[in-house]
C-alpha cells in the first residue's frame, strides 16, 4: 500500500513527527503516533532527546505525565550530556513540572548531569530564586553539594550574577 509520507521523515533538526508532536504539546497525536501510526520511543534527536526529554523541555506536563505513567517512558532517559527529564525541568525553569516528578517520586533530587549539577545547581546558575527556595525549603536539596567543579548552589549564584538568589542563600 502506497502512503503519502513516511514515518520516518525528519526535521533539519532530527525530528521525527512523534517528537515534533511532543515539542508542540499535541498529547493526542503523540498517543496515536505511538498506538497506531508506527513511530516508537526509541525515536531519539541527534543529541539524544527521547520523547519525554523533549515534551519536558518544553513544559508540558500532561505528555510526560502520559509518558510515564501510561506511554512506557522511564523518568531515567538521559540525553547526550547527562540531563534527565527532572534536570530539564530545573534548567528550564519549570517549576510545576519538577514538582510532579519529585512528588510522584519518579526523580530524586540527587540527580547530577555529566558536569555533576543537581537540579539546585541549574537553578541557582540560572537563578531560579522561587526554584532554589522550594528545593531548599520542601524539595529536600542540599545546600552543600557541590558540582564538579566544586561548586555550591551560593557560588554558581553569585559567578553568573544572581543578586536576589545570592542573598536569599545568604539569609
Amino acid at each position: 500500500e502506497e502512503r503519502w509520507s513516511s514515518i520516518t521523515e525528519v526535521t533539519s533538526e532530527g525530528l521525527t513527527a512523534l517528537l515534533v508532536a511532543a515539542r508542540y504539546g499535541h498529547l493526542t497525536t503523540v498517543q496515536w503516533l505511538l498506538k497506531e501510526g508506527g513511530s516508537t520511543l526509541a525515536e531519539v534527536t541527534p543529541t539524544g532527546y527521547t520523547t519525554l526529554l523533549i515534551a519536558t523541555q518544553y513544559d508540558h506536563l500532561v505528555i510526560v505525565r502520559w509518558l510515564l505513567e501510561e506511554g512506557g517512558s522511564s523518568p531515567a532517559e538521559v540525553n547526550d550530556m547527562g540531563y534527565t527529564a527532572l534536570l530539564l525541568a530545573a534548567q528550564h525553569n519549570h517549576l510545576g513540572l519538577l514538582q510532579w516528578l519529585l512528588k510522584e517520586r519518579r526523580s530524586s533530587v540527587r540527580e547530577a548531569n555529566s558536569h555533576n549539577d543537581t537540579v539546585l545547581h541549574l537553578a541557582a546558575f540560572r537563578g531560579y530564586l522561587p526554584m532554589v527556595q522550594w528545593l531548599l525549603l520542601e524539595g529536600g536539596s542540599s545546600i552543600t553539594e557541590a558540582n564538579s567543579d566544586g561548586l555550591t548552589a551560593l557560588l554558581l549564584a553569585a559567578q553568573y550574577g544572581h543578586l536576589l538568589t545570592v542573598q536569599w542563600l545568604l539569609m
